[in-house]
């Protein structure tokens, strides 16, 4: 077995304008044993992200016209990787402050480091998610004391 394959079907929103860099995420996602949802815009992103509650971990371009990555991000409730050809340190550091942010991919993608990666992120997303939970456990529990 691959050891990037995921155990279960794990669903990731790939949100890219550019149709051939979507489109080579999507399918080296996909040889990785990943459902991908492809979307190429900022808006068609959040309305997928709030009706879809399967979507494991979302990919988002910075740079969307109209709504931006960064929006987008700030609108939703998904894991995210943000995906940027910004050289601009300041434009990252700000993504990585979202609620949410995992990690970042740079343009021109190194398809060689996108399962690892994801993989990864996939690891941190459940790690927050039984903290989290543990945390809301812990709150309640004090809250009947």
């Amino acid at each position: 077995m691959n050891n990037t394959q995921p155990t279960e079907t794990t669903t990731i929103m790939v949100v890219e304008d550019d149709q051939t860099q979507r489109n080579i995420l999507s399918k080296a996602l996909s040889k990785h044993g990943y459902e991908v949802i492809k979307v190429d815009n900022g808006e068609d992103a959040k309305i997928i992200a709030k009706t879809n509650h399967n979507i494991n971990l979302a990919i988002l371009d910075i740079s969307l016209p109209g709504m931006s990555g960064l929006e987008v991000a700030t609108q939703i409730n998904i894991p995210f990787i943000l995906l940027t050809a910004h050289r601009d340190e300041s434009i990252v550091q700000e993504g990585l402050n979202i609620p949410g942010a995992l990690d970042y991919i740079i343009k021109p993608l190194n398809l060689d480091n996108i399962g690892p990666k994801i993989k990864y992120a996939l690891y941190l997303s459940r790690q927050l998610a039984i903290r989290s939970r543990l945390f809301e456990q812990e709150s309640k529990t004090r809250e009947l004391e």
